[in-house]
């Protein structure tokens, strides 16, 4: 009996006891799409903040200054990590206060991950 036909997500410590083998697997890493998608995830200081405020965060968070005077930095990722990493980086839900927000997604790159958000 096949249980289901996708990748999952598992907490590990929760397992316990004895595990069933139902038998090889018949997909591996390589059909794992979201596992293969490498993302670029785009961060910027919240442009609420005053441009000093904006520039402390900016070096928080390693961030380069671009010839607009733009603060922005890239982090790679999976696709399948992306939530891990939003809420990670706290940008996976909006602050009414900048200071309390801080770093927002850039706008293109929110877009671009838009297929891969619930």
């Amino acid at each position: 009996m096949k249980k289901n036909r996708d990748f999952r997500d598992f907490v590990l410590t929760r397992f316990n006891g004895e595990c069933d083998i139902e038998g090889r697997a018949e997909f591996d890493q390589k059909n794992d799409t979201l596992w293969q998608k490498i993302l670029h995830v785009s961060i910027e200081p919240d442009p609420r903040l005053t441009p000093n405020k904006a520039r402390i965060i900016a070096l928080d968070h390693q961030m380069v200054e671009h010839p607009s005077g733009q603060y922005k930095r890239v982090i790679k990722t999976r696709a399948a990590l992306l939530l891990y990493l939003l809420k990670q980086l706290r940008v996976d839900s909006y602050q009414a206060n900048p200071e309390a927000q801080q770093i927002i997604l850039s706008p293109y790159c929110l877009a671009q991950l838009q297929p891969y958000m619930p």
